[in-house]
């Protein structure tokens, strides 16, 4: 393939053999690029498995485009949140980029894909209304709940609905978050699905990089089974009777200032069942009413009396004579809506495209697991049946940037096993944006297992004693960081 317009010499030499990863500092997101040597000895392969965050999008790209002579064998995109593709944004048009990998769930011919897309879409619109009903509450409490709801839902909204704001200037996802890297793949005569191979799913083998031999590359998940996906945290011993199905119990009830007449058929049902009091329950009288009967000074006689008595010990303004305004409960249904909100995030999570990259020339095989933000129920979906790949993983790139749920340390102690040829080495793309983010016991974790082998795009912090000594010889016989004040790369080389 010939090569692109305005074609640099790549600075990022790839080893005589294994692989080299270099992890970008894009603060809370993931970006990593690998570099293979071809069969010819010669010329490299690179790999780029996302490439998202909110930290020096711009200069990482850039960095990227020299460490590679502005060409990408693959690219891989391990599932549908900002902080792992809006970087991709940041390349100029001249980037080639050979082949595109992404997961099932974003063929939009997959009948699977499709209801779950349809489950986010309802979901999504719905937290978006509980928001704003939030917003609008005199509740400063509200107003909060609002706040971390649209924290959370940063991510979601603009993966889901093409939100731009996380993309540099004059960028657009168009509704799509991944047309800009389907054209440019288009642009240099590569592949793009679903034009040329079919989106990847659980043991189909990835279309093949020319001139790459050595490297198998194994397709794990995300599985194809929903109720895995939504398998977001390992199972728990169940304490009392279980909980109501939240998709249910929350059940578009976000939507319950705007009239019941505002919901589809199918959704009603399930909108009554989120209610606090029975439709035929006495006291049940709408909020609107309420307020027009307030306004108007005359309604029935019903109404005139829970009027007077939610005046008097549940007030509507705090003003004279009134209950005080905080004691109502208007709103208080609305804040289901933040464990909604983490939930449809985990969701998206499990859906990551997880790769496990066999490097064959080594006796064992040694492998590098890269996860994405996947969580329990896609770990479940293959942990099992590749048991062998695991056990011979020398390499773990941390699910979800070190959060309680995004590793199973039980199948993390099963990694580069007693009759491994080397210590496994984590790599762990971390930010402090969200509490318990990374989780410091599972940090504690890594560091007993790897002895103290974590890569950290925060600072290198040295773990805890006693691995202080053993940490501080590993980075400086085999870690390279950025030289340049910006401190965008750590990097660290697999051999065979």
């Amino acid at each position: 393939m010939a090569p692109p317009t305005g074609a640099i010499e790549p600075t990022l030499e790839p080893p005589e053999s294994g692989v080299t990863v270099r992890m970008y500092n894009v603060g809370f997101g993931d970006c990593f690029l690998l570099a293979f040597r071809a069969e010819d000895g010669k010329t490299p392969r690179y790999m780029l498995i996302d490439c998202g965050g909110n930290a020096q999008l711009g200069k990482v790209a850039a960095d990227i485009v020299k460490a590679t002579g502005n060409h990408l064998h693959v690219v891989a995109v391990t599932h549908e949140h900002g902080d792992h593709y809006a970087g991709f944004f940041y390349f100029e048009q001249t980037m080639q980029i050979e082949q595109l990998w992404l997961a099932w769930p974003e063929n939009s011919e997959d009948e699977t894909a499709k209801r779950l897309k349809d489950t986010y879409g309802k979901t999504i619109k719905s937290l978006t209304t509980a928001v704003e009903e939030l917003k609008q509450a005199k509740d400063p409490s509200a107003r909060g709940y609002s706040s971390m709801i649209e924290k959370i839902l940063g991510l979601d909204i603009d993966a889901l609905s093409g939100g731009d704001d996380m993309l540099p200037a004059g960028k657009t996802t168009n509704g799509d978050p991944y047309q800009f890297l389907k054209d440019l793949s288009k642009s240099h005569g590569g592949k793009a699905p679903p034009d040329d191979f079919p989106h990847l799913q659980p043991g189909d083998p990835p279309p093949p990089v020319p001139g790459l031999n050595g490297v198998k590359i194994h397709v794990l998940g995300p599985p194809k089974d929903i109720k895995l996906i939504t398998e977001t945290e390992p199972p728990k011993p169940c304490i009392g009777p279980p909980l109501l199905d939240e998709w249910t119990a929350f059940s578009l009830g976000a939507l319950a200032a705007k009239g019941e007449d505002k919901l589809a058929d199918d959704d009603k049902e399930a909108y009554v069942r989120s209610l606090p009091f029975e439709k035929n329950f006495p006291h049940r009288i709408p909020a609107e009413d309420l307020k027009k009967a307030e306004q108007a000074k005359k309604t029935d006689e019903k109404v005139k009396k829970y009027l007077a008595f939610f005046q008097e010990h549940y007030g509507f303004t705090d003003g004279k004579d009134q209950g005080p305004a905080w004691r109502r409960i208007d709103t208080d249904f609305l804040t289901g809506a933040l464990t909604i909100a983490l939930k449809v995030n985990g969701y998206i999570n499990n859906t990551s495209l997880v790769l496990a990259i066999e490097l064959t020339g080594s006796d064992p095989h040694k492998v590098l697991l890269f996860v994405g933000d996947a969580q329990a129920g896609n770990w479940d979906s293959w942990a099992t049946s590749h048991s062998d790949l695991i056990k011979r993983t020398v390499l773990y790139k941390v699910g979800h940037h070190g959060s309680g749920n995004g590793t199973l340390t039980k199948q993390v102690k099963n990694m580069s096993s007693e009759d491994a040829t080397e210590i496994l080495v984590t790599m762990i793309s971390v930010a402090r944006k969200f509490d318990k983010i990374p989780a410091l016991e599972l940090i504690g974790f890594l560091e007993e297992k790897t002895e103290g082998r974590v890569l950290r795009t925060d600072g290198l912090p040295p773990p805890d004693a006693p691995y202080v000594k053993k940490w501080q010889d590993f980075i400086n016989q085999h870690v390279k960081s950025d030289p340049s004040p910006d401190k965008l790369w750590i990097q660290y080389t697999v051999q065979e």
